[in-house]
């Protein structure tokens, strides 16, 4: 038997005359050579260097290997030659030494310094790489070659494995069945577009079967969208072949014909199946998202560029060069077929996950077909698929997982799904709250009472403690634009947001260590840093962190059916049955439940909606109240009032970080942009103050002063120190007794000095907020803190009403 090295090197033959540069170098010949002729049939892993230059023996040119280049372009790397320029390949640009470090440190930890590696695979049994390019030969003509991977040409592919997928999925994936997942009636009018009639049609979601499209729209502009007065002409038949009524970009076009062509009738596409001018239909159907997308049959999402570039390895009339052939190598008798293996997250670096508008759809699709990097990837709550490959794979992080609805009204749940959001584009600052909408819907049946702006009313006063999370947070409305969302929610946003000071919620709920954490925090556990069950038995033995309630909120609203303004109180009623605790007299109120457990006395919903509904310490609202708050109908306006506690304080130098990283959703706490807040006479702190408006333009990124925030909010100087203005929005309290016990928020170095010289070491204080007053007098929210409670009554304050908007 030969050796490895005896084995012969293929040559690419070249036509006469010519040079056509397309020898390969010696590492790939090598691959060519062990695939071709190596007996053992196992995997195994090669070094690829950067692409090699190779002269060519005719015309005495270098050249970059053709095939380095090939799986250069599949791995979306980029290499930098002698002259440091650089070689970018593909869509995506992903560095060497980030690739070495997330894909291979798990599985190579003492090769990772080496270089990259490339998966080779010859065995049928061979199972799907989580990251790489797998290789695998067969012999031309024999079509049922062993192998992993399929072939498919420049810009088609066959549909017959998504139509499988299909079939297997509807027929026997429990968690990718239609849920009734909110309390709305399916009953209310859909649109849809007939491909078969070629027009718009009326119906309801249980009706006739759709599918639904995900896509980005892009800068494209003249193009028709659904209004009332196209209505009637547009539910006509072959209206969607009238250019004068129905010009879709390429991508609405594409998804068109696909659908289509898996044999599907009924599409829903926003911008076509959504009346625009209509703003009653409009916010309904926004709010409805959550059920348009679970009750599709499948959502196409067009994560490839945006509405103008078509779905990518589809269309005929897409830009062909952005496609690919799998064959790698190919002689007179074999070929060497190149597949992608996915990073967990295919849609990683993608403008696709961006965006803000496309992250309900994600949440809330069952069943998805992806068209991405110019591949087809097939994922639901099972399966996962892509165009490359011939087997599926059921590996948990290649899956949507499903979005469960919380067992409890959970403020750590909510601030998971906020903190994706506010991280996102969106093109219109307006949308902030619509695009979000569908999650809000979904939610709003284990959250009584309801919503504000994105912020719960049942904790209203722990939602207003959110924070920034970087030096720099990004009003999503220019200055000289109304807002139509306030400044005390996070929603207006944009940006890293804090919202570790939410974690006190729980000290109302025993947290069960059994509960399953995606109940308990929605769908990114990953923010937090700890393991569940550590985590679980932290919140359990933590210090207590109250937050008290001090001011009563109004919320002012419109009436649909008439002009007067109405007010009516923010529920905020988290805090209104803590007596229940020591009162065991008093009957609870409805809907709750006493148990006397070995732990004491403790609280239960009854009938409650999930029945993995948790055991609380107190109850945190009644039914009376709920049912009040379920009456208003009216339309909310961006503006609260309130009486509040109000001083003047100077705005002093930065005062630190936390003392240690938090055990909540905290992901960055050495950055935080947080001062000083001293008195007005005699200049001594009182507390701190963490500001959400500082702008990268004029602080940089590592120190940060009272002048630069004045110069920034136009403020007024007085000595070293801008005078801003402060009000109390609620109370709190924190013990320092055990110095190893968790808390539900980190204390400031001078916040836990505070503490230690008092009696009991429980530090109090309140909670505060920096305001900076409009034109109209209206307050805006910059910045939020906490100020020792004897130090601020020691000088005495001013009771005022206060409109915040």
């Amino acid at each position: 038997m030969l050796s490895r090295d005896q084995y012969p090197m293929p040559i690419i033959k070249k036509e006469e005359g010519t040079c056509s540069h397309d020898v390969a170098c010696s590492d790939c010949k090598r691959v060519v050579n062990w695939l071709l002729h190596d007996t053992e049939k196992k995997s195994q892993y090669i070094r690829i260097c950067p692409p090699q230059n190779i002269r060519c023996g005719e015309c005495h040119h270098e050249y970059q290997c053709p095939y380095c280049l090939k799986l250069a372009s599949k791995l979306r790397l980029i290499f930098y030659d002698k002259n440091g320029r650089r070689y970018k390949h593909g869509g995506t640009v992903v560095e060497v030494e980030r690739f070495l470090a997330k894909v291979l440190r798990h599985r190579f930890p003492e090769e990772v310094s080496k270089g990259l590696r490339i998966g080779l695979v010859t065995g049928y049994y061979a199972p799907m790489t989580l990251d790489g390019v797998w290789l695998t030969a067969f012999e031309k003509g024999n079509h049922t070659a062993p192998g992993l991977i399929r072939t498919h040409n420049s810009w088609t592919f066959k549909i017959d494995q998504l139509r499988l997928l299909l079939e297997q999925c509807e027929k026997s994936h429990r968690r990718c069945k239609r849920q009734d997942i909110c309390h709305v009636s399916s009953g209310e009018d859909l649109y849809l577009l007939d491909l078969h009639d070629r027009r718009l049609v009326l119906s309801t979601i249980n009706t006739m079967p759709y599918v639904c499209l995900s896509y980005v729209w892009g800068k494209m502009q003249n193009i028709l969208d659904c209004r009332k007065s196209r209505l009637e002409s547009l539910m006509k038949e072959g209206a969607l072949d009238n250019p004068d009524l129905f010009n879709p970009p390429l991508t609405v076009r594409s998804t068109m014909e696909f659908v289509k062509t898996m044999g599907e009738r009924y599409l829903w596409v926003d911008r076509y199946c959504i009346v625009q001018d209509d703003h009653y239909y409009k916010e309904a159907q926004l709010k409805r998202m959550c059920q348009i997308y679970a009750s599709a049959r499948y959502t196409v999402i067009a994560a490839d560029g945006t509405a103008a570039d078509g779905l990518i390895s589809w269309d005929s009339e897409t830009d062909r060069s952005r496609q690919h052939s799998n064959i790698w190598y190919s002689d007179e008798t074999h070929s060497i077929l190149a597949g992608v293996g996915l990073e967990e997250n295919p849609f990683e670096n993608g403008t696709w996950d961006s965006r803000g508008w496309t992250l309900q759809e994600k949440l809330f699709s069952l069943k998805t077909i992806i068209f991405n990097n110019g591949m087809v990837l097939w994922r639901c709550h099972e399966q996962f698929w892509q165009q490359d490959f011939l087997y599926s794979s059921n590996t948990h992080w290649r899956v949507f997982q499903p979005l469960l609805p919380p067992p409890w009204p959970s403020l750590i749940y909510l601030g998971n799904l906020a903190l994706e959001f506010a991280k996102r584009e969106l093109t219109f600052p307006s949308d902030c709250i619509t695009a979000f909408s569908g999650i809000l819907t979904y939610l709003e049946p284990h959250f009584p009472g309801g919503f504000l702006f994105g912020m719960p009313e049942l904790w209203f006063d722990i939602a207003l403690l959110w924070e920034p999370d970087d030096r720099f947070l990004e009003d999503r409305f220019q200055q000289d634009e109304v807002a139509c969302v306030p400044s005390w929610s996070w929603a207006r946003w944009k940006g890293n947001i804090n919202f570790h000071t939410w974690v006190m919620a729980t000290q109302y709920v025993v947290v069960d260590e059994n509960m399953r954490p995606k109940l308990f925090d929605g769908p990114s556990f990953s923010n937090f840093s700890k393991k569940w069950k550590e985590f679980a038995r932290e919140l359990t033995d933590s210090v207590p962190s109250l937050t008290i309630p001090i001011v009563k909120w109004y919320r002012r609203s419109n009436s649909p059916t008439s002009p007067a303004l109405r007010d009516r109180p923010i529920l905020n009623c988290y805090n209104d049955f803590k007596h229940n605790e020591a009162n065991i007299d008093a009957d609870p109120p409805p809907p709750w439940i006493r148990y006397d457990t070995p732990d004491g006395y403790m609280y239960k919903i009854k009938e409650a909606i999930h029945q993995e509904s948790p055991m609380y310490k107190c109850p945190i609202y009644s039914s009376d109240m709920i049912s009040t708050i379920s009456e208003d109908e009216t339309i909310p306006l961006p503006i609260i009032y309130g009486r509040v506690k109000r001083r003047f304080l100077r705005l002093g130098a930065s005062s630190g970080i936390r003392l240690k990283d938090v055990t909540s959703m905290n992901s960055n706490p050495n950055v935080m942009p947080n001062f000083q807040l001293l008195s007005l006479d005699k200049k001594v702190q009182i507390g701190t103050l963490t500001v959400n408006v500082v702008n990268q333009e004029t602080v940089n990124e590592t120190s940060a002063t009272s002048k630069t925030i004045a110069a920034r909010l136009g403020l007024q100087i007085d000595g070293n120190h801008s005078v801003i203005e402060v009000i109390v929005i609620s109370a709190g309290e924190c013990s320092c007794k055990d110095s190893g016990a968790t808390m539900y928020f980190e204390l400031y170095q001078w916040e836990a000095d505070r503490a230690r010289v008092s009696p009991d070491e429980v530090y109090r204080y309140y909670n505060v907020m920096f305001i900076l007053r409009r034109e109209d007098n209206v307050a805006e929210r910059m910045g939020i803190g906490r100020a020792a409670r004897d130090l601020w009554d020691e000088e005495g304050d001013e009771e005022i009403g206060v409109a915040l908007g």
